[in-house]
């Protein structure tokens, strides 16, 4: 009877553990990606597009226009949560690049499940123009529009 019950138990844990296999996500493709400081302006406009199978329509847009400050800014603008919108309300996203400048973190949450792709560091321009014009700077993202996001939390 033990040896049933060890079994059963044994059984009972390899199927479970073959179902949350099969639930892992499915990537987060992101396409059409823009995260520009435009010359003169203190705003940076974010944009995207995400499409994963969760969701309810092949693909969602997402936004974002920010108010950076107006003080010679190297870095882009960090979108909090509830600050980017998106055409579905079971997409979130934010976006975070440090004071020091180095590499940013673009979270995308799908139907609770939140995605998380790094941007590194070279994959973000800037150029000062005039420094005593705290609007003649420009900030940009410029790696690829193209990308899945394949790291999720636990």
């Amino acid at each position: 009877m033990q040896l049933l019950s060890a079994t059963t138990l044994l059984f009972a844990g390899l199927a479970a553990s073959s179902a949350i296999k099969s639930r892992a996500p499915t990537p987060y493709s992101i396409t059409s990606f823009v995260a520009t400081k435009s010359r003169m302006s203190a705003y940076t406009q974010y944009s995207f597009t995400v499409s994963n199978p969760a969701l309810a329509v092949v693909e969602v847009h997402c936004s974002a226009l920010v108010d950076g400050g107006s003080s010679g800014y190297t870095k882009l603008p960090y979108v909090y949560p509830g600050l980017g919108k998106c055409d579905d309300d079971a997409v979130t996203w934010t976006f975070l690049q440090p004071d020091t400048g180095k590499d940013a973190t673009f979270n995308v949450t799908v139907g609770g499940v939140k995605g998380e792709y790094h941007v590194p560091e070279s994959d973000i321009s800037y150029w000062v123009g005039d420094e005593a014009n705290p609007f003649d700077d420009y900030v940009a993202y410029t790696g690829p529009t193209e990308f899945s996001v394949t790291e999720f939390e636990d």
